[in-house]
């Protein structure tokens, strides 16, 4: 056998199935169906039934199962990447009133009431109106509960009334408002005294006489307006405070005041002229004195 023959003898198909083993012979009797790929089977899931669907957005109203459930809803938080801005809040500016040269440019004191106010300012303006109104006309007074109503003169259009010291602190906002007003026109300070009666003029439900009087037991007689005796005379009754407002005068105020308090404040007696004495007179209050007690010898002085 050549070269080229042997050659030819080993590439020959038959020739290499014939030299394989005999192990592998065996393949050809497999059929070769059992060598074909098959397409894999796909794997179903369980079929569950399906969910219903449901909307959130539809409130329904608590009931006692499901009260506990709810939760409050929870406070809008800014973003944790925004920060909060600090600046004051801006002011805002309000014209009040310009300075075109008028007089009451500024501070002005009333002449009637002796207030201190700056017109154009609406607090000042308020304010100056109430205090200007309440001495112009009085005090005014609604309420006669806690009071004796003694009696009324000139047709019913003044009235007087008379306030026990265990009343006073029923009635101290009227009272230190009169008060107040009574130390400004008297030029006096510390006219209230706890043990003192009082006694009130009103007309139109506003006060325009004040008495104030208290028990004594001696007093001094009076020389003149600035000049009083040091022999110390029995007195009953002192007048501490008698005023009549401006308008009113001249209508006998003060008289009807002084003889309710000679009446009413030691019980069972009417207190003599000459045992009654002022506390302090300014001269309207010297010439009513004078007047007043008419004859009697003596117009004491008495100390508080």
């Amino acid at each position: 056998m050549t070269h080229s023959n042997a050659k030819r003898q080993r590439l020959s198909p038959r020739s290499d199935v014939c030299s394989l083993p005999s192990d592998l012979q065996r393949i050809k009797q497999i059929s070769i169906s059992s060598f074909c790929f098959r397409r894999p089977t796909r794997l179903r899931r369980p079929q569950t039934p399906p969910t219903p669907f449901l909307r959130t957005n539809i409130e329904t109203p608590p009931t006692e199962s499901n009260r506990s459930q709810i939760t409050p809803p929870s406070p809008k938080s800014p973003p944790p990447n925004i920060r909060k801005c600090n600046r004051p809040p801006k002011k805002k500016l309000a014209q009040v009133f310009l300075d075109c040269g008028q007089k009451n440019w500024g501070q002005v004191i009333c002449n009637q009431c002796g207030t201190l106010y700056v017109p154009g300012v609406a607090e000042d303006t308020k304010m100056h109106n109430r205090v200007c109104k309440s001495i112009s006309l009085g005090v005014p007074w609604h309420s006669t509960s806690h009071c004796k109503v003694l009696h009324k003169f000139l047709n019913n259009k003044f009235t007087i009334l008379m306030i026990r010291p265990a009343d006073f602190q029923k009635h101290l906002g009227k009272l230190q408002q009169t008060i107040a007003i009574v130390e400004t026109d008297l030029g006096m300070k510390n006219c209230r005294d706890p043990d003192a009666f009082v006694f009130l003029c009103l007309c139109n439900n506003r006060v325009v006489g004040f008495l104030s009087a208290k028990p004594v037991s001696e007093g001094y007689k009076m020389l003149d307006l600035y000049e009083r005796g040091t022999t110390p005379i029995p007195c009953m009754l002192g007048v501490a405070v008698l005023w009549t407002h401006s308008s009113f005068r001249h209508q006998g105020i003060a008289t009807h005041l002084v003889e309710a308090a000679r009446a009413n404040v030691i019980f069972g007696m009417v207190v003599p002229k000459s045992k009654l004495a002022f506390s302090s007179p300014t001269e309207a209050g010297w010439m009513f004195a004078k007047t007043y007690c008419g004859q009697d010898p003596l117009v004491c002085e008495y100390n508080q």
